[in-house]
């Protein structure tokens, strides 16, 4: 399948590397749910048909429009922005528009979860977090005001790993851990999220 399809004639530096992009990063096919926020700031909900580094190609009723900038937030993955680069009826395909480094750390992830099924990988197995060291109980609190009482299981500069027996957050949606703004990037298990503080 062509990621691309046709360009149109009218084209930015972000497609200038596709080639090179798809060559580099393998995709792997996925069936993850997501949430994605467009440019006018709305929020719909997809499903991942498939992922690499480079990008992703997912399903939703509600298809952004060719060239548009969005944010997507992807189950077991986190957060990946990028532009529209093709639109076929309900399929979206999206080229990331991410830093180097961060592309590295997304393929070691994707390697990970297609490879930790087969070859029977221990989560345990996996880099280790650059850690604040952090954990202990703490209060989460949505915009709407709503509260979850939580467990932080792990927290970094970047992000936090929280365990909850309360209804957890929705997926996308921003929220405050103690002090700290950010974003529900994704869930863990059956009692677990992880906050993106980059993203707020």
């Amino acid at each position: 399948m062509n990621f691309l399809g046709k360009q149109p004639k009218q084209t930015s530096t972000r497609f200038l590397n596709y080639k090179t992009d798809r060559r580099m990063w393998q995709r792997i096919p996925a069936n993850f749910p997501l949430v994605f926020l467009n440019e006018a700031q709305q929020e719909f909900p997809g499903k991942i048909s498939n992922i690499s580094a480079g990008g992703l190609c997912f399903l939703t009723k509600n298809p952004p429009s060719m060239g548009e900038f969005i944010i997507c937030y992807v189950e077991k993955i986190g957060r990946i922005s990028g532009t529209v680069v093709r639109r076929q009826n309900h399929l979206v395909c999206v080229r990331a528009d991410t830093a180097a480094s961060k592309r590295d750390k997304l393929a070691d992830l994707l390697t990970y979860i297609a490879n930790k099924d087969k070859y029977q990988l221990d989560e345990a197995r996996r880099a280790p977090r650059e850690s604040t060291g952090q954990t202990g109980r703490t209060i989460v609190e949505t915009e709407d005001g709503r509260i979850c009482r939580c467990m932080i299981t792990d927290m970094s500069f970047v992000g936090a790993a929280l365990t909850t027996k309360d209804a957890r957050p929705l997926i996308g949606e921003v929220v405050k851990v103690g002090q700290q703004r950010g974003r529900i990037a994704r869930y863990f298990d059956k009692d677990g999220f992880a906050v993106d503080f980059t993203r707020k």
